[in-house]
């Protein structure tokens, strides 16, 4: 099996642990910073580019509290591989908080990441729309299709 078909599993079953354990269909948006304009007087920051990754909130490990960087109110997210590759400097919105993103680290075997682990801290209510960065809507909706609705 290659790389694509693994990220596409890994993908759908994000979606499904996501809604099997309560979270529901989960979206996070990686919030990529504008880039500096010095082309215009004075130079402008351009807006800030949203990546939709299919996601599930999950827990921290013992071994990663023990080390000591996690805090009180911090939040671990995992993220399909998607898009972009996110970047330290981005930032991670899911259900409408805006997070710093404290520490990434890729799941990559063989040297291809199949998912993202994102250690989240800092949520702050955001009701700012993003510019797309990518094709993102048919992309996000086909790791929900076939879904079981479960009960309330």
């Amino acid at each position: 099996m290659g790389s694509a078909a693994i990220q596409a599993r890994i993908k759908k079953g994000l979606a499904r642990a996501a809604v099997r354990t309560g979270q529901g269909k989960l979206e996070a948006l990686i919030v990529r910073p504008g880039v500096l304009d010095e082309s215009t007087a004075p130079p402008t920051i351009g807006a800030s580019t949203a990546f939709t990754f299919i996601a599930m909130q999950s827990q921290f490990t013992f071994a990663e509290r023990q080390d000591g960087n996690v805090e009180a109110g911090d939040v671990k997210f995992l993220l399909e591989s998607g898009p972009v590759e996110p970047r330290n400097d981005d930032k991670i919105k899911v259900s409408g908080m805006l997070y710093e993103i404290e520490k990434l680290e890729a799941v990559a075997p063989g040297g291809v990441p199949l998912m993202w682990k994102v250690h989240a801290r800092g949520g702050v209510p955001d009701s700012t729309t993003y510019v797309a960065g990518a094709a993102l809507g048919p992309v996000v909706q086909d790791a929900f299709e076939d879904l079981p609705t479960l009960p309330e």
